[in-house]
């Protein structure tokens, strides 16, 4: 029974040793495995289910990081790195796939950019043809309105033909 529970103990004792030299400790401790992985689930928690209590997002991630570890702990072969093991466990994407959504982000970043440069061009040129019609209905107008003018004063001119 001893001999067990210092079994026991030697193996947590190298889980907890695994976690430090893996970055996993202070990764959690300072929060930043919080907000790189567990963000956008928060997010997305609040927005489709309305929680305005940051304190429940806060359980449901301790939740699951407590069961991420424990798949860790259970892994008969420790992953090379335990942080995108758990991120994985929580749901949030490996190294390679944010890298790709990072790369998409930038791409449609610049689409967009550039489609937005092009709508205001021709936002502005639709202006520009707004009121070059507007001065030719004007002038069109006038005109009119200075022949009607003058068939009424008379002042027609004469064809000598």
């Amino acid at each position: 029974m001893m001999r067990y529970k210092e079994e026991k103990e030697a193996k947590k004792e190298a889980f907890r040793k695994y976690l430090e030299s893996s970055g996993v400790v202070d990764t959690v401790t300072k929060g930043s495995l919080i907000s790189s992985s567990f963000s956008f689930l928060v997010g997305v928690s609040f927005l489709r289910f309305h929680i305005h209590h940051l304190l429940f997002p806060q359980l449901l991630w301790v939740a699951g990081l407590a069961v991420a570890l424990v798949a860790l702990y259970e892994q008969d072969e420790k992953p090379s790195s335990a942080l995108e093991f758990i991120q994985q466990k929580l749901g949030g994407p490996s190294l390679c796939e944010y890298e790709k959504l990072q790369a998409e982000m930038s791409d449609l970043q610049l689409k967009y950019n550039e489609l937005l440069a092009t709508h205001q061009v021709t936002v502005k040129e639709l202006e520009e043809v707004k009121v070059s019609h507007t001065m030719a209905a004007t002038n069109t107008t006038s005109a009119a309105n200075t022949t009607a003018s003058e068939i009424a004063n008379g002042d027609v001119p004469k064809d000598d033909g």
